[in-house]
């Protein structure tokens, strides 16, 4: 009896890693909108017309210049939207504090970024591992959740022994 129920927790896990991969995978692999995908092409071509190595010196001479560049190419590769409309923002605030350039930095939909920076600091907020921060904080929530969870062990002990009793009427 052991042995089986080794064999089909051995399976169960191998089945749950591979879930947890799959899951992992299909999280990574993103579609976007072809609008996106146009936006995406406009602020690399901008970036590249102001860093690429090949068209601007100023990139030669400034490492954090060459860093930009990189961390535009990538997230161009990997149609990261979000990452290259950050990106073109610091390019534009490192070519204005090098003098490079005169333009005025315009942070377009500002209220829209503000408020999905907000929504992913709730998210945070409310997720397990920082909640769980407030509770090991909160000495009473603590002992309450030890209580509870001690409670819930001896009930799953005793279900253990009448499952253990069950099991030695059946291979009598």
């Amino acid at each position: 009896m052991n042995e089986y129920v080794t064999q089909q927790m051995t399976e169960y896990r191998k089945q749950l890693s591979d879930m947890v991969s799959e899951f992992n995978s299909t999280k990574s692999d993103t579609i976007i909108s072809p609008l996106d995908a146009k936006e995406i092409k406009a602020i690399y071509r901008q970036i590249a017309r102001q860093l690429h190595p090949d068209m601007s010196t100023v990139t030669q001479e400034h490492p954090e210049l060459a860093e930009l560049w990189e961390q535009a190419s990538i997230a161009y590769k990997c149609n990261d939207l979000k990452t290259l409309r950050e990106t073109d923002f610091l390019v534009q605030q490192a070519l204005s504090q090098l003098g490079v350039s005169d333009a005025p930095i315009v942070v377009p939909d500002i209220a829209e970024k503000i408020a999905t920076l907000e929504q992913e600091i709730h998210t945070i907020i409310t997720t397990e591992p920082y909640s769980y921060k407030l509770i090991l904080d909160d000495k009473d929530e603590t002992a309450d959740r030890k209580t509870a969870y001690e409670t819930e062990l001896l009930q799953y002990t005793d279900y253990e022994k009448q499952l253990q009793q069950q099991l030695d009427l059946l291979t009598l």
